[in-house]
């Protein structure tokens, strides 16, 4: 996994086109669909990940079939049937009768096959037939591009010398129609119809020549007749008299450098090419898994910034731009194809399953239509206390918000640097996020390679580079969201009034509208931390709930802003424990029986509309215990977690309660002395006035 989760860098930032809908191109005789041919392999599976990605990028209009040539024997074994929507073709790449393996004639036969078998070729005006290691630039529209009927747009092909000697001669009765052409092939259904059989049987044709495969004579480098299915096409092409209109601006090999002024509409990287000291060779991945290896991408080419400093000439530039472009749109492809349920993302990213928040946000703005104008995005560990209004914050198009991560750090230092040409853009934010549609469906995309760029960086995981307190790269999804914002050149609103830590001090007069708990807090000797119930399942046990936090009545601090935050994190695990309540009411768990009077207590609590209350950890599983058909091996490990985290707490309490009762004996013998003391002095009281009486009396007799 050398170049495992290197995420495609900043030259794959070119702007989402809006998609290009097969109606608005259907109209009256222009409905359009798009072939290439491809055979059973890793080979071919990626290379069609990629054309298919940069068809669906570029806004292709009308549908994209693959044919598919596989023989018998492979398809039990083959694992690329789901890439696209595809159309099995017979494998024609060992002839029948002389056993000759040239597998390129699957190419025309798979066109004969499509014509005949199916049913998208009844419904369709103008075809568009593709190689496989292309990439597309835009939408590639026949009429547009001046086609005719009669008169196909094709790619210039030079180097197809047969044309001019005697292989044309030898192999179409009109030499003087042969086109040097290929690469694409943009035509009306009517002359494919004419040509496709032609085509078949003249590459079988040219195959079987072989006194005229030398290089002199066809131009094949190699002298092997391997660009025989191309003078198929070309002699095909004559016989039926069509005329090609020749484009050779319309396609461009990686490597070389594009006339002035011209943007091709293709790459195609049928030879190796270079930027620096990086280079690629589709020959080189010839048996490679990468469609399934998860999270593996193709090593990624230098920055553009590198180029700058690189190459002067500005034409050459731009010819090295459109080679980090080609590979970087393979990798963008093989990343969705990676997340699109292929393959196991669960499997995929199962080392840094953070990384599943971009990939699922990717997910979703590709297959969901929505109406609405901004997304809000927010974390699990969240708690609603008011309703989130974009406007309300100021959120708009280029401007999203979100609230203050001060600790990454990176934005500051070397990181920013290597993974962003736009450091100084970096904004140091996350948790919540509200971001204007169209900006979410240019900048989904990047979040996901940055954050596995950022994530591959291991040399950079160190806390004061980070500022992950781990150095384990765990924060790498917050990164690539700040570097992806910043290379897009997305200013954020950065609001502090919207979301609070329970256990910080809230901002006098601020209403917070969201509890973000992803860190322990605690009121007293009552804490809570999410990471304590990771292993619990409090969600399927019914009347689970977290240890119940103080009464807010008990909360006596003369420190107001002590108490507001005590009051908050009250809040917060109050909101917790009530939502559990309504979702297990919600599932009928049924009630417990009233069979002692902690049960009583317990329905008292629970069925109280803000879950307040000081039932205990011990009654609280007790009273689910009473519950003969709840599976009480559930609760073992609730038991177990509450009993862990509330043993201080217990503690606690225990010798609290114990100063309580000698304070309550202390003040009890305090009473019965001066009961005692008080009796004894009225009996005194008594002596004395009897005494008195009886002098009086004697001394008036």
């Amino acid at each position: 996994m050398a170049a495992a989760a290197v995420a495609v860098v900043a030259a794959l930032l070119l702007l989402w086109p809006s998609p290009v809908s097969s109606e608005a191109a259907a109209g009256e005789g222009r409905r359009l669909h798009t072939l290439f041919s491809v055979e059973c392999g890793d080979y071919f599976d990626w290379q069609a990940v990629g054309l298919l990605h940069s068809l669906r990028k570029a806004g292709q209009p009308g549908g994209v079939t693959r044919l598919l040539s596989c023989a018998a024997d492979q398809l039990p074994s083959y694992r690329g049937l789901r890439i696209g929507h595809t159309l099995q073709v017979p494998s024609y790449s060992r002839h029948p009768r002389t056993g000759d393996w040239y597998p390129a004639i699957n190419k025309p036969a798979g066109v004969v096959h499509w014509l005949k078998h199916s049913v998208e070729a009844n419904n369709v005006d103008w075809v568009v037939i593709l190689d496989a290691d292309q990439i597309v630039r835009g939408p590639i529209i026949p009429w547009e591009l001046g086609a005719e009927k009669g008169k196909p747009v094709a790619a210039y092909y030079g180097y197809l010398k047969g044309c001019d000697n005697i292989l044309a001669q030898l192999h179409t009765a009109h030499p003087e129609f042969c086109d040097k052409v290929g690469g694409i092939l943009a035509m009306h259904i009517d002359d494919l119809r004419a040509l496709a059989p032609l085509w078949l049987s003249k590459t079988e044709e040219v195959r079987q020549d072989k006194s005229h495969w030398s290089t002199n004579i066809t131009g094949d480098i190699y002298g092997m007749g391997w660009i025989s299915e191309m003078y198929g096409y070309s002699f095909g092409a004559a016989e039926v008299g069509l005329r090609h209109k020749i484009n050779d601006d319309i396609m461009i090999y990686p490597g070389y450098t594009p006339r002035i002024g011209i943007d091709p509409l293709i790459l195609h990287y049928g030879l190796p090419f270079k930027v620096g000291n990086w280079s690629f060779s589709k020959l080189e991945h010839h048996e490679d898994g990468i469609a399934y290896d998860c999270n593996r991408l193709f090593p990624p080419p230098p920055f553009p910034r590198e180029v700058e400093m690189m190459e002067s000439d500005p034409n050459v530039k731009r010819g090295l731009y459109l080679s980090i472009e080609c590979i970087n749109t393979l990798n963008e492809g093989l990343v969705l194809h990676h997340a699109s349920g292929m393959t196991d993302v669960l499997h995929s990213f199962a080392r840094y399953p953070a990384i599943n928040k971009p990939a699922a946000v990717l997910h979703w703005i590709s297959h969901v239509e929505t109406d609405a104008e901004f997304i809000v995005i927010l974390d699990a560990d969240m708690i609603m206390r008011g309703p989130i209004t974009p406007w309300e914050y100021g959120a708009k198009l280029g401007h999203p918000v979100s609230t203050p991560y001060e600790y990454l750090i990176g934005c500051d230092n070397i990181l920013a640097k290597i993974h962003t040409r736009n450091p100084s853009a970096c904004d140091k934010v996350g948790g919540v996020i509200i971001m204007h549609i169209d900006d979410l469906r240019r900048f989904a995309m990047l979040w996901l390679h940055k954050t596995e760029e950022v994530r591959a960086d291991k040399a950079h995981y160190a806390t004061n580079i980070t500022g992950d307190i781990y150095s384990s790269g765990w924060i790498s999804e917050m990164y690539g969201y700040s570097f992806a914002a910043a290379e897009l050149g997305l200013h954020h609103i950065i609001r502090r009034d919207i979301l609070i830590y329970p256990g910080y001090v809230p901002v006098p007069e601020v209403h917070y509208k969201v509890f973000h708990y992803g860190l322990r807090f605690g009121v007293g000797n009552w804490s809570f931390d999410k990471a304590d119930w990771r292993n619990v399942d409090v969600v399927n046990t019914c009347w689970a709930k977290f240890p119940e936090p103080p009464d807010p009545t008990t909360v006596m601090k003369e420190d107001q802003a002590a108490r507001e935050r005590d009051l908050l994190s009250i809040a917060c695990g109050r909101a917790l424990n009530k939502a559990l309540y309504w979702h297990h009411k919600s599932r009928d768990c049924p009630r417990p029986s009233p069979v002692d009077g902690a049960s009583k207590k317990f329905q008292k609590v629970t069925a109280s509309n803000d879950l307040g209350g000081g039932n205990t950890e011990q009654s609280f599983i007790h009273n689910i215990k009473q519950k003969s058909h709840i599976d009480v091996a559930k609760l073992k490990p609730i038991e177990r977690v509450a009993a862990t985290i509330s043993s201080v707490h217990r503690a606690r309490r225990l010798a609290r309660s114990s100063r309580i009762w000698i304070i309550a004996v202390w003040a009890a013998s305090v009473a019965v002395f001066l009961l005692v003391i008080s009796m004894f002095f009225t009996d005194r009281r008594r002596s004395v006035s009897r005494s008195r009486i009886s002098r009086s009396q004697k001394a008036h007799v």
